[in-house]
């Protein structure tokens, strides 16, 4: 994991996480995710807490501040969207008025809804927000509760295995120069 001395993801470090797999779809790129989260920047340390725990179970996921490119901040959003098996969606007070944040939340759920294999790929994690606060949008999907002391379990439930989670993490690592 790219991190810094103290334990904060670091942008600039080389990302090495990346899916090589055989199992990826031959119309995607070499790089794939397990997930990819969008959170508003107020959110930043939930988020980092819930990525650690993930990669620490094996799983690979796009981080938008560290796996960004230089085409772009659009290009790297559908990128997040189109290379990730399921798009977290961090909920709370602060990305509930962002129209940043509703814009990449209703890209994530045009594409889910586009693509039949994919119906099922944004989970709403909620934090800290009642029922009534959130969207309209994703009250029908199933999503889970960062304050429940199952969260970790839930939400490792609602993603599925890792991908070629019999392959170990150093197997999968692509060799970014």
């Amino acid at each position: 994991m790219a991190t810094n001395t103290d334990g904060n993801f670091s942008p600039s470090a080389p990302h090495k996480s990346l899916h090589q797999s055989k199992s990826v779809p031959a119309d995607m790129s070499e790089q794939w995710y397990d997930f990819c989260m969008w959170y508003h920047k107020d959110d930043e340390d939930t988020a980092k807490r819930i990525y650690r725990e993930l990669e620490r179970q094996d799983y690979v996921g796009f981080i938008e501040n560290r796996d960004f490119k230089v085409d772009g901040v659009f290009k790297n959003i559908q990128d997040g969207i189109d290379h990730s098996s399921k798009i977290l969606v961090l909920l709370s007070q602060s990305s509930l008025n962002c129209s940043w944040f509703e814009k990449k939340v209703h890209t994530s759920l045009v594409k889910s809804l586009d693509d039949l294999k994919r119906r099922d790929c944004v989970i709403p994690i909620f934090d800290r927000i009642g029922k009534n606060d959130v969207p309209s949008s994703l009250r029908t999907l199933t999503g889970v509760d960062f304050g429940n002391m199952h969260f970790l379990n839930r939400l490792k439930q609602s993603l599925g295995p890792p991908m070629d989670s019999t392959v170990t993490l150093s197997r999968r690592v692509s060799t970014v120069d």
